[in-house]
């Protein structure tokens, strides 16, 4: 039975070939395993650049007609491209407290001195607070709500934006990789169809800007970019909505974000009504003001570009000599205007028909200008109007017929949309046109409600300026009296369109200086209303403010110092305040450094740098701060400092070499931190670039619902209770606000933003009643306002 056995012989090649086969085999099997990742990621690498290659025709087409649409979003664009004349749109961005973040190394004293008060971003337009650009903000996948009163630069930001995106501009950063979705809300039919999908919306509003060739697959390509989340959405104008429809856009919102909820969002809103957009996690960033070196070189621009472009005359040796009177205007002409008004002025100017100083003459010239014929004028007055009576922003079909509407067209006054529709290319000229009505109706009374739309708020704004009786103003200004005059406040801009005889103007400037004489009220509303009244511009100001410099109460000395330094350049109180320093305690000598800062003459420069040489540390880190934001001698004083003897000195100066955050200030920073021979500057050295080289704390996070929020869950968990997605959070934060936790409080207050309650914002307010912090309280003044321009603020 085994006779097999021993006839069995084993083939020696067979058998080593087999077992060599069977060994690389198995070798080759272990090593695919471990290869497997690679090959995997190597064939996804391939998928996507196939799928890139397919659809690198559709993103040059939409970058490229967003890139021209964003050139030309602006009021100057019949004669200069947008980046011409840009002056980067910064935002206010609020600095850390010292119970928020115990990672921040710096800490700026500027920032620590001047209040965050971004609903009058005038106050610090002149001064080195923090600010961040459009493209810093969303680096960390935040949705954004840009805001600002109307004429700030909002749709400009975004331009910005979209243009930085569209060229790919390295300062784009982690947004680089995002194609830019670039929306205006009267190009879409949201409104009317509110059930369409983002998809759909997307494509009825930009097919008609594409070429052909695209439009087969663009839902396809909107769909798989959204879903992968490669795309950012920007929406522009909705702040030109009235309420009602506004609300009914921001419902749609809510929607896209409940499907898409990573797909980020950046859209510009007013500064007066913000719907639910905050309870949507948006995070609200207000447009700085333009500081005097801004303003100065916007006109240098203009100036350059006009004789360029439009006189057709290269020859720039010599600005000065050629055209004195718009350098003059470009040292004098600094009075608080928002971006567009600057732009009126100047282009007026240039053009050689303004018609006077004032806002109104700036709007009258400009157009005049575009509208020469008489009876297109008036009838964009009587579309105006109509807007106005009809609360609405789109033009009747019945209206946009004849000869006359065609010529409002051609002027550009009047834009035709995506969906076929007619509107007004600004609310503050639909504002200002329907104000020049003798149909206009009978303005009986004033309440917050009328000025949350853009258009009312400039159309009220300018019937102001011309209604000599103006009762309906008399009893709104008399009505509000509480301790956060939020609605009183709101109108103040209006004073810098009205006439210095009305009525109303000067009983609201009395009630102004009542605010800021009063000693019981809270700081923080004493300097909004001093901020008001710089918006007049009253040739009485200047005596106002010198008698509040030679008060006994220094706080009314301290809102001289921000008023002079927000107002139009005075030189004249330079010596008062070189005065004021040479005897003035260190605190108080902050705030006299910071009015010195904005002016450039060479007597305040020099006292500046003997407080550099002589005054407390704090108060020259300060002044280091201010220097760098000087670029005519901040520069050459912070390099001669930094190899000064004096120990103090040179750690003051990296105040301001962080602020600077250029090539020569990082250089300079590492050579301090390897090279000095003090540890202490070595070691302040090291936190600069320590801190330069982090994360920037402005950067707004991407907010978590305010059920998610680890602060919220882990206070709540301590008081025993839970929270629930589906239920108001308002008595767990009035809970915060009751406790002695300084942080717990902060973060209740923050929060009461999102999710407030009558009993939350009774209780912020008798906290500021007994409250002693200043700081606390600002920020109790910025929830109260922000959840005043909220749908239901209950305020």
């Amino acid at each position: 039975m085994f006779n097999w056995l021993n006839n069995f012989q084993l083939e020696k090649i067979s058998f080593f070939l087999g077992f060599l086969s069977a060994t690389i085999l198995w070798f080759v099997i272990s090593k695919f395993k471990i290869w497997i990742p690679d090959i995997k990621s190597n064939i996804q690498k391939l998928i996507k650049n196939l799928k890139s290659q397919h659809t690198s025709g559709i993103q040059n087409a939409i970058k490229n007609e967003a890139y021209s649409r964003a050139q030309s979003n602006h009021v100057a664009k019949s004669l200069f491209f947008l980046d011409e004349i840009i002056v980067e749109p910064l935002l206010l961005a609020q600095p850390k407290t010292n119970q928020e973040d115990e990672n921040v190394y710096f800490e700026s004293e500027i920032a620590s001195t001047v209040p965050f008060t971004p609903d009058f971003p005038l106050l610090s337009r002149n001064f080195n607070v923090p600010r961040i650009s459009i493209t810093d903000a969303g680096q960390k996948n935040a949705d954004l709500v840009i805001c600002g009163m109307p004429g700030s630069g909002k749709t400009v930001a975004l331009a910005y934006l979209v243009s930085c995106l569209a060229r790919n501009d390295p300062k784009c950063g982690l947004l680089s990789s995002k194609i830019p979705l670039y929306i205006n809300v009267h190009d879409t039919d949201v409104l009317i169809q509110p059930e369409q999908s983002i998809f759909d919306m997307l494509y009825k509003a930009l097919s008609s800007k594409l070429p052909t060739t695209v439009l087969p697959r663009l839902v396809k390509f909107f769909q798989e970019y959204i879903e992968e989340n490669k795309a950012i959405l920007i929406i522009d104008a909705l702040d030109e909505l009235p309420t009602i429809e506004f609300d009914n856009y921001v419902e749609y919102i809510k929607k896209i974000k409940q499907i898409y909820p990573e797909l980020q969002i950046i859209i510009s809103s007013t500064a007066s009504y913000l719907g639910e957009l905050l309870k949507l996690n948006f995070s609200p960033l207000f447009l700085s003001a333009w500081s005097n070196q801004q303003i100065v070189h916007f006109y240098l621009n203009w100036n350059q570009l006009w004789k360029q472009e439009i006189l057709k005359n290269n020859q720039f040796d010599d600005i000065i000599t050629s055209n004195p009177l718009i350098m003059n205007w470009a040292s004098t002409n600094l009075r608080p205007l928002t971006p567009l008004e600057y732009t009126l002025h100047i282009w007026g100017a240039l053009a050689g028909d303004l018609c006077g100083p004032s806002v109104l003459d700036m709007l009258q010239t400009y157009s005049k200008r575009i509208i020469p014929n008489k009876e297109a004028y008036d009838l964009a007055i009587t579309l105006a109007n109509g807007l106005i009576k009809n609360k609405s922003c789109f033009i009747n079909a019945s209206d946009s017929k004849g000869e006359g509407f065609n010529k409002l067209v051609q002027s550009e006054l009047i834009q035709p949309t995506s969906t076929g529709k007619f509107i007004f290319s600004h609310s503050d000229l639909i504002g200002y046109f329907a104000s020049l009505s003798q149909n206009k109706s009978l303005i009986s009374d004033l309440n917050q409600n009328d000025l949350q739309w853009p258009a009312n708020y400039a159309y009220l704004g300018f019937c102001s300026a011309q209604d000599s009786n103006s009762e309906w103003l008399t009893t709104y200004i008399s009505e509000e009296i509480s301790e956060f005059p939020i609605n009183f406040l709101s109108i103040s801009t209006w004073l810098k369109i009205t006439n210095k005889n009305l009525t109303w103007r000067v009983n609201y400037i009395k009630q102004l200086v009542k605010i800021i004489q009063d000693n019981n009220a809270k700081f923080a509303v004493r300097i909004r209303a001093i901020a008001g009244l710089v918006y007049s511009n009253d040739n009485s100001l200047p005596i106002f403010f010198r008698q509040l410099l030679s008060h006994n109460d220094n706080s009314l000395k301290e809102l001289a110092f921000y008023a002079i330094s927000c107002s139009s350049r005075d030189n004249s109180f330079i010596a008062d305040l070189i005065s004021l320093s040479q005897k003035a305690p260190a605190k108080f000598q902050k705030n006299i450094c910071l009015a010195l800062s904005t002016f450039e003459e060479e007597n305040a420069v020099h006292e500046l740098a003997r407080i550099l040489l002589n005054g407390e540390e704090k108060v020259r880190q300060l002044v280091a701060e201010c220097l760098a934001f000087n670029p005519t001698n901040g520069t050459d004083i912070l390099q001669e400092a930094v190899t000064m003897d004096d120990i103090v000195v040179r750690r003051s100066a990296i105040n301001g070499l962080v602020k600077l955050n250029n090539l020569w200030a990082i250089q300079t920073l590492k050579n301090l931190m390897i090279q000095d021979s003090q540890w202490v500057v070595r070691n302040a050295a090291t936190q600069a670039l320590e801190y330069l080289e982090s994360e920037n704390p402005c950067i707004p996070d991407r907010k978590l619902p305010i059920s998610e929020t680890p602060w919220l869950i882990e206070f709540a968990g301590h008081q025993n209770l839970g929270v629930s997605i589906d239920q108001s959070v308002a008595p767990i934060l009035l809970l915060a606000l009751e406790s002695q936790n300084k942080k717990d409080i902060f973060k209740g207050i923050e929060y009461s933003i999102q999710d407030a309650n009558q009993e939350t914002i009774s209780k912020m307010i008798d906290i500021a009643t007994k409250s002693p912090d200043q700081t606390l309280i600002n920020q109790i003044f910025i929830t109260l306002y922000l959840i005043k321009i909220q749908k239901f603020h209950g305020i």
